[in-house]
């Protein structure tokens, strides 16, 4: 069970995940959250996920796809939540 979350601050935001992978065998000590960056210069934007690695990067990339697509005006909130939305969505009926 992966264990994340978030929270807005008045100076910052502060999100959190556990670092427990766990393999067929094995289990080990590592990160489950990444910085992103190379998407938008409007956005900073930090994800946690749990699962295999290469679709959560695979979700990542087509999250930024998703911000980078239609006219160039400011984001807002709702901007990011249906290209995440879109993202996971694709993903999942693709992919798995």
């Amino acid at each position: 069970m992966t264990i994340a979350g978030g929270m807005v601050c008045t100076d910052g935001v502060l999100v959190y995940a556990d670092t427990e992978w766990t393999a067929t065998t094995m289990k080990i000590q590592r990160g489950k959250h990444w910085v992103l960056g190379g998407g938008s210069e409007q956005i900073k934007c930090v994800i946690a996920g749990a699962g295999d690695e290469d679709y959560l990067r695979l979700a990542i990339q087509t999250f930024w796809a998703e911000l980078n697509t239609g006219e160039k005006r400011d984001l807002r909130t709702g901007d990011a939540i249906d290209a995440l939305r879109k993202s996971i969505t694709a993903v999942y009926t693709n992919h798995i």
